[in-house]
């Protein structure tokens, strides 16, 4: 049993800015005919760090953008379904 409902909306990509957010991309979809932004990368205010910013019950998380990248390099050779049989880790 599933702990969510799985959704696959479009995401739409589009840089944005604002006099207290900076230039950031933010990620949104559609979802029940709403649009929501549903995640962002962002620089930190403070040293200009990177972030990938997901945003959960009115929170936002943020995830170091480097470890975003090292997991989404690392994923096609270690991640899968349980359907298909486990690759050499």
């Amino acid at each position: 049993m599933k702990l969510f409902e799985i959704l696959k909306p479009v995401i739409r990509q589009d840089w944005a800015s604002g006099p207290t957010d900076g230039l950031q991309l933010q990620f949104s979809a559609s979802i029940d005919g709403l649009v929501h932004i549903i995640a962002a990368i962002v620089a930190d205010e403070a040293n200009e760090a990177l972030w990938f910013e997901v945003y959960v019950h009115g929170k936002a998380i943020r995830i170091p953008l480097a470890d975003v990248a090292s997991a989404i390099e690392a994923a096609p050779n270690r991640v899968h379904s349980t359907v298909l049989p486990a690759r050499d880790a």
